[in-house]
C-alpha cells in the first residue's frame, strides 16, 4: 500500500484535517493558564478561552477537529524520511516507526524537533509519547537542551541514553537496563549535567516488546515537570513521579526538544510509535516550518 503524504499543516482557524502523518499546530496560543490536553486517556478539547485544553490527540487528532488553542503537534507515524525532525547518530526511520538505536553498529540516536522551543515562564506543555523497547539495554529519552551545538548533536552511549555529554536541559530518562539497581525498569527525572532529580520504579516491564505509553507534563507556573506511565493508552489520573526544574531559565531563544536512547554492552532497540506535543503560554509561536 502506497504511504500518505507528509503534510505540514498551519492552521489559523478550526478546520477538519485530512488523514496526515505530522500534523503542526502553529502561530495561535490558547489564552488562560488551564494544562494542554492530548488524547489516549484524557485530553481536553481545543480552546482559545480561559479553562479550555489545547488538545492535540483528542479533537485535534489525524482526521478530527483542529481547534484553534495551543501550540503543538503530532507524529501519528514516522515516514521513510523521518519529515519534520533533526536525526543524529544511528536514528533512522523504517516501517512507519522511528527507530532511535538500531544497531548492529549504531547504538546511539537522537531525533529532535528542527526548530527551538521558546519556553516563557507561564509556559505549560503535555507530551504524550508511545514506545517500544526490546533487548536488555539501555533505555529512551525525552530531552529539553539548549546546548550551542545544536539539535543535531549526539551525546554517548550506554547509561548516558544519548544524551550524555550535552549541556544546559533536562530529561526523562526510561531505563530498561537491569544494572543492579534495586527499582529495576525505572523512571527519572535528571539535570543532564549534574544530578538525577528524581527517580521511580516503572512499575510497568518496560522491554517485553510491547508498546509503554508516557505522559510528561510540564507546569511552567509552578515549575514543575511530572511523568505518568502505563501499559495501556488511558492516561493514569497521578503521577508517578515529578521534579522542580524551570525550562524558562535555558537559553531566552528557546531549547530543542527531542529522544534519545543508546546501548552500550548489551544490545537493546528502542522504537517509537507515536509522540505528540501540545503547548500553552509559549513566548513566541512555533516556527518549525520546513
Amino acid at each position: 500500500m502506497k504511504k500518505p503524504m507528509v503534510r505540514w499543516v498551519l492552521f489559523t482557524s478550526s478546520v477538519l484535517l485530512a488523514a496526515c502523518r505530522v500534523e503542526v499546530s502553529l502561530g495561535v496560543e490558547a489564552q488562560g493558564g488551564a494544562a494542554p490536553g492530548l488524547g489516549g486517556g484524557q485530553g481536553g478539547s481545543s480552546g482559545t478561552n480561559g479553562g479550555s485544553n489545547a488538545g492535540v490527540g483528542g479533537n485535534a487528532g489525524v482526521g478530527g477537529n483542529a481547534g484553534v488553542g495551543g501550540n503543538g503537534f503530532r507524529f501519528a507515524g514516522f515516514d521513510a524520511n523521518c519529515n519534520g525532525l533533526v536525526l543524529s547518530g544511528g536514528a533512522t526511520c523504517r516501517e512507519d516507526r522511528l527507530l532511535l538505536d538500531p544497531g548492529p553498529d549504531e547504538n546511539k540516536g537522537g531525533a529532535y524537533l528542527r526548530c527551538r522551543v521558546p519556553f516563557g515562564a507561564e509556559t505549560a506543555f503535555e507530551s504524550r509519547l508511545v514506545f517500544i523497547a526490546e533487548g536488555e539495554a539501555d533505555g529512551l529519552a525525552f530531552v529539553v537542551h539548549a546546548d550551542a551545538r545544536g539539535p543535531g548533536t549526539i551525546g554517548t552511549a550506554g547509561g548516558a541514553l544519548g544524551y550524555g555529554q550535552l549541556s544546559e536541559g533536562y530529561a526523562v530518562q526510561f531505563d530498561n537496563l537491569d544494572s543492579g539497581d534495586p527499582l529495576g525498569d525505572r523512571v527519572e527525572i535528571t539535570d543532564i549535567e549534574t544530578m538525577r532529580l528524581a527517580v521511580a520504579e516503572a512499575g510497568i516491564l518496560l522491554d517485553d516488546g510491547s508498546p509503554n505509553f508516557a505522559w510528561i507534563s510540564y507546569d511552567g507556573s509552578a515549575k514543575e515537570l511530572s511523568v505518568r506511565l502505563s501499559k495501556i493508552d488511558s492516561r493514569p489520573s497521578s503521577p508517578l513521579l515529578s521534579a522542580s526544574i524551570d525550562l524558562a531559565s535555558l537559553d531566552p531563544q528557546g531549547a530543542y526538544v527531542g529522544l534519545t536512547a543508546a546501548y552500550g554492552a548489551i544490545a537493546g532497540l528502542h522504537s517509537v510509535l507515536e509522540w505528540e506535543m501540545a503547548f500553552t503560554g509559549l513566548a513566541a509561536p512555533l516556527d518549525c516550518v520546513e
